[in-house]
């Protein structure tokens, strides 16, 4: 639903928006698209209707072609392949890109307060929905779970949560398709091959969680999804610096962390990464402020008058 994201900001900043919409069908889609027709159906938002063009075609690069060369702003989602590719389209001189590339997130739980959590079922489905409500494919939903804390507790803390999320499964009857399992087991081989992981657990199909004795040196930008977790313990929060200092790490989730000491860290060390913190349960609560700009003035033309 990115390209409602791109109307909703190209509508707030006054703009005529030309919106690629999937080519595949998606029942999300149809449902949008049937409230957007009915609220500018009303004739008070007629002004509004004339800004909007919806279209829908293959990607094809003489579609692309002709789109860039009458734009001013032209918003890419996709990641790092996608960007590359429309970037074979000219735009005017004057226009400019707002590209959202691969990105990398994760969530940091601190021991204590997981297993002193009067609500532990509550904090499991707000960890479902930052990660399985999108299969983890959102750019948002954590990849690494990073525990902070007492490391007596560390195998207790663990076990309490994922138990809970487990139990959000069978709630939610989430489910998981045969390729993705192939795909989060052959993923799961790699990493032991490779020396990644000094250990695994699966239970079932459900949630793969591979240990890491430590942070590797880089992040690890390839990943699998629907619900394969890396694991690892830090005495303190400066470990993770130089993960947070990739320009690919978007979001830092948090459970009993004080917010305030991880942006500290930021700003202390001049930290180009990592452009949302925020709570477990909103990594996907999206704002005019995304990846580090603000749409609605980035997407905006100012008239200077003296």
């Amino acid at each position: 639903m990115n390209f409602a994201y791109s109307l909703l900001m190209g509508m707030l900043a006054g703009n005529v928006n030309v919106i690629r919409i999937p080519s595949k069908r998606f029942e999300q889609v149809e449902i949008f698209l049937e409230v957007l027709n009915t609220s500018l159906a009303y004739p008070e938002y007629s002004a509004v209707l004339s800004k909007l063009i919806l279209v829908k075609y293959e990607r094809k690069k003489e579609i692309n072609d002709f789109f860039s060369s009458i734009c001013s702003n032209r918003v890419i989602w996709g990641g790092d392949k996608t960007i590359a590719e429309i970037r074979k389209s000219p735009l005017p001189a004057r226009a400019y890109d707002i590209t959202f590339s691969d990105r990398y997130s994760i969530c940091v739980l601190d021991v204590e307060a997981v297993l002193t959590c009067t609500n532990i079922d509550g904090l499991a489905l707000k960890f479902f929905n930052d990660t399985y409500l999108f299969d983890q494919n959102a750019c948002t939903s954590p990849h690494t779970i990073i525990w902070l804390g007492d490391r007596t507790l560390l195998n207790e803390a663990k076990s309490r949560f994922w138990n809970a999320v487990r139990q959000t499964l069978d709630t939610k009857n989430y489910t998981i398709q045969t390729a993705s399992v192939v795909d989060k087991l052959t993923y799961a081989y790699e990493q032991m091959m490779d020396g990644i992981t000094e250990g695994f657990y699966a239970k079932d199909n459900l949630i793969y969680r591979a240990e890491l004795p430590e942070l590797q040196e880089e992040m690890p930008l390839s990943h699998t999804n629907c619900g394969y977790f890396n694991e690892v313990y830090i005495s303190e929060l400066k470990v993770l610096l130089p993960w947070m200092d990739s320009s690919k790490f978007q979001t830092i989730s948090y459970f009993g962390i004080n917010p305030d000491a991880i942006s500290k860290l930021i700003l202390e060390f001049g930290i180009k990464g990592v452009d949302r913190i925020v709570p477990v349960g909103a990594t996907a609560d999206f704002s005019p402020y995304w990846d580090g700009y603000n749409l609605v003035l980035s997407l905006s033309r100012n008239l200077s008058v003296k």
